[in-house]
């Protein structure tokens, strides 16, 4: 890349200034920045939480065929990962769906298109390990409210059956 005064500029990541023994966030796939465009790449992060990175960026400008440093500059990256989780994860011909929000703090939403018609007793909801969870829940029209109080922060999985024998299956995110 070039800027404005045909100056080349180099781009590469660091750790942020006063880190000790700091690792750039781990993945198994891949992450990086082209040192040619700037642009960052993270393709699959296999961990949940908040990253720190820096971006030098040098600047060399070229003088008699020699490049020579003629400034460079930081740039903070800040990261928030969370683990994805469809907005509508309904399978073909089954009912259509969305929970929110994704991740859930107190409340969970699991909304279907209208006319769906339950049975109310029939949401149950199981953490990573399948182990049956209980939770209140009420019904708004379409909705189904799950209080997610007391419930600790991680991934659950939900099954819930409707009036056409359809099993309707889906999982949500609790944060802090």
């Amino acid at each position: 890349a070039t800027d404005a005064d045909g100056d080349s500029l180099v781009y590469e990541l660091m750790a942020p200034p006063g880190t000790q023994n700091y690792v750039l966030p781990y993945n198994n796939f891949y992450f990086g920045c082209d040192s040619i465009t700037g642009k960052i790449s993270w393709d699959q992060p296999d961990s949940v939480g908040s990253f720190c990175f820096d971006v030098r960026i040098v600047e060399y400008r070229r003088i008699s065929n020699q490049y020579y440093i003629v400034g460079q500059t930081m740039r903070d990256v800040y990261a928030n990962v969370f683990l994805a989780t469809s907005v509508n994860e309904a399978e073909s011909g089954r009912p259509s769906f969305v929970v929110s929000p994704l991740p859930s703090g107190d409340k969970v939403n699991i909304t279907f298109v209208e006319g769906t018609v339950f049975d109310r007793n029939s949401l149950q909801v199981f953490d990573v390990e399948g182990n049956k969870i209980e939770v209140k829940y009420t019904i708004q029209r379409s909705t189904f409210v799950i209080e997610s109080n007391g419930l600790s922060p991680g991934l659950y999985m939900f099954l819930l059956n409707t009036d056409r024998s359809a099993t309707v299956r889906g999982r949500f995110m609790i944060i802090e």
